[in-house]
């Protein structure tokens, strides 16, 4: 059952993800330059970056593709870790 659950869902990853790019629009963003100290890179080169809510520090991994150019419009992922879990799981 959660083999096909799990499937399901790659699914519906996969098929918003072809959306997104589809209909990707440009934000006001867009054109400008990467922040200083963020890097582009392959697999497993994230950048390691934080932020402060609600008073709680929060770390997470920010991977900007080689193939990023600012001038172009691109899909954004999110891929949180579940309820019990921790990032670094």
């Amino acid at each position: 059952m959660a083999s096909a659950f799990f499937r399901f869902g790659m699914l519906v990853a996969a098929l918003s993800c072809l959306l997104v790019h589809v209909n990707a629009i440009k934000s006001s963003g867009c054109g400008k330059p990467l922040a200083k100290g963020i890097r582009t890179g392959q697999t497993g080169s994230s950048n390691k970056l934080s932020i402060t809510s609600n008073g709680v520090m929060r770390s997470y991994l920010l991977h900007i593709p080689n193939g990023y150019v600012p001038t172009n419009a691109h899909g954004l992922i999110f891929s949180f870790h579940g309820r019990t879990a921790t990032g670094a799981q």
